[in-house]
């Protein structure tokens, strides 16, 4: 892979590790991803060649090749947008999504809006629990946030930085109407 690859895998493997580790991503989405990279790449690294080989075998074997990105933080807005497309598929309910934004703010790089919103609806996810909202409320809280990120995925890496200025903008507007 030439050098602006290998940024853009010093970024997007830990991403994909989180995202498999929480359930965003299956073994197998991981490795059609890889499948894509070398199919698009005329010299794919190393790491994604071994990450494909390593699909027949044990998921501590992909763990292991996916944990070879090297960034300080993970990016977890992307994170987020496969959440997104977690929930709306209704692959995960209320409380698996609630319990994934809360690890995700401990795991990743949110800003203070987002985390601040991730407690907001855990706040509002202690009052479900108390009666005092209903499921339909707190699922429409999740989907307004969890909106905001649905363009990210995994195949769209190169866009992440538009797609992050993008959200900067709506929220800084958003702050001073």
């Amino acid at each position: 892979m030439q050098s602006d690859n290998n940024n853009y895998l010093t970024h997007t493997l830990p991403v994909i590790y989180t995202a498999l580790t929480h359930g965003l991503l299956t073994k197998e989405d991981v490795m059609n991803w890889a499948y894509h990279i070398i199919d698009q790449e005329e010299q794919p690294d190393i790491i994604i060649i071994d990450l494909v080989l390593s699909g027949s075998k044990s998921i501590q074997e992909t763990y292991h090749y996916l944990g070879q990105g090297d960034a300080d933080t993970i990016h977890g807005r992307p994170l987020l947008g496969l959440l997104h497309h977690q929930y709306k598929s209704s692959n995960f309910d209320l409380a698996k999504t609630i319990q994934t934004l809360y690890s995700l703010t401990i795991t990743t790089n949110l800003n203070g809006i987002e985390t601040n919103t991730i407690y907001y609806i855990e706040y509002i996810n202690d009052d479900y629990l108390e009666g005092y909202v209903t499921p339909e409320e707190l699922s429409q809280k999740i989907r307004q946030f969890l909106e905001t990120y649905q363009h990210y995925t995994i195949y769209n890496n190169d866009q992440w930085p538009e797609l992050d200025k993008k959200i900067d903008e709506i929220q800084a507007a958003a702050q001073h109407p």
